[in-house]
């Protein structure tokens, strides 16, 4: 690669990186130099207070367990789902195949908030509110 290129390549890597270096310097800021203005870059003092206070006022564990259940199950089914759907479109032969590929196409434009009332009332009308399949069905299918 010539220079030009690899230098783009690594500002792009900078500022891509950059809130989540600044999330993890702020992670070990005390509550009250977080707060302070201008905000400091570095912390004056390293403190871990914060990781401690998130496992004890909250149940995180918990928390992360149920977010890997919902989201390696809903991809999972996703891949069983798309896979011989993807193969059977690859198959059906010229212009169906472009008209149902044009309105996949068209359905993935629409932004996802449009369907939160519908998927909502689907959800409830099958009784899944509070529910971790509440979450799972709708990603699929999205």
């Amino acid at each position: 690669m010539k220079t030009l290129p690899k230098l783009f390549l690594f500002l792009a890597c900078v500022i891509a990186a950059g809130p989540l270096m600044w999330h993890v310097i702020s992670s070990v800021k005390t509550s009250e130099e977080i707060n302070v203005i201008p905000p400091t870059i570095l912390p004056s003092e390293v403190s871990f207070g914060n990781y401690s206070e998130l496992f004890e006022r909250r149940p995180f564990l918990s928390y992360y367990r149920n977010s890997f259940i919902i989201s390696a199950l809903a991809s999972i089914i996703c891949v069983l789902c798309a896979a011989p759907a993807a193969y059977g479109l690859s198959r059906i032969p010229g212009r169906r195949r472009s008209v149902i590929t044009s309105g996949l196409l068209l359905l993935a434009f629409f932004p996802p908030i449009v369907y939160l009332f519908p998927v909502y009332e689907i959800v409830r009308a099958l009784h899944l509110v509070n529910h971790a399949w509440a979450l799972i069905l709708p990603y699929v299918a999205l």
